[in-house]
């Protein structure tokens, strides 16, 4: 007995246009191939040395979030550099937008699956073609509420994406701020310096006995 959820059939005499079109699909679907991409050490690097406050992906960047470039780097615009360039945030972007896209795939409907087996007959009479054309359509079942725990357990993980993220860039400015209370500490340090190097270039005065 077949399954309740798959249809099968199978018979002589069928035109040979579904058939041309079923195998058509086949090769239509076999045409997806994986495209490996070789690293590139050297054009790596130069992009990596290319990164400055002068790109001009980054002044776009700026203008959009209300802080362009033309006024001072305070830490505001450091902080937007940072989040432009910080390969941290690119990967937590990217495991946000795939995690979000599973959310999408987790809630669908899972997709019927069409298996067709052609075959050949010898025997066949004349006037009727000698090609057979076999098929299942299998539609799967979903019980117990499935999607719905398989939907929420996608969102969960795409929560925990977006805490990362969020936590990425909340590291990547608490760097930056960092970095610029130690800049002015040490521009601080050298105008101190500076104001005692007259003082420090006078001789020393010599005391006499009475």
């Amino acid at each position: 007995m077949p399954h309740p959820c798959t249809s099968s059939g199978s018979g002589h005499g069928v035109s040979r246009r579904p058939i041309l079109l079923a195998v058509g699909l086949g090769l239509l679907a076999g045409c997806t191939t994986f495209q490996p991409k070789d690293l590139n050490p050297a054009t790596t690097q130069a992009q990596l040395e290319n990164r400055t406050l002068t790109d001009a992906g980054l002044q776009r960047f700026l203008a959009a979030h209300g802080a362009p470039a033309a006024g001072e780097w305070d830490l505001l615009r450091l902080t937007l550099a940072a989040f432009y360039f910080s390969p941290e945030l690119d990967v937590a972007r990217a495991q946000l937008t795939e995690t979000e896209a599973g959310v999408r795939t987790a809630a669908a409907l899972p997709n019927p699956n069409l298996n067709f087996t052609p075959g050949y007959n010898q025997d066949a009479t004349g006037g009727v073609t000698p090609w057979i054309l076999s098929y299942a359509l299998d539609l799967p079942l979903e019980l117990a509420g499935q999607r719905i725990y398989r939907t929420a357990e996608a969102r969960a993980q795409a929560e925990a994406a977006r805490l990362n993220l969020a936590a990425a860039a909340w590291s990547a400015r608490t760097t930056v701020r960092r970095a610029l209370t130690d800049l002015h500490a040490a521009e601080g340090a050298a105008i101190l310096w500076r104001d005692q190097q007259p003082l420090l270039a006078k001789p020393p005065k010599s005391s006499t006995p009475r």
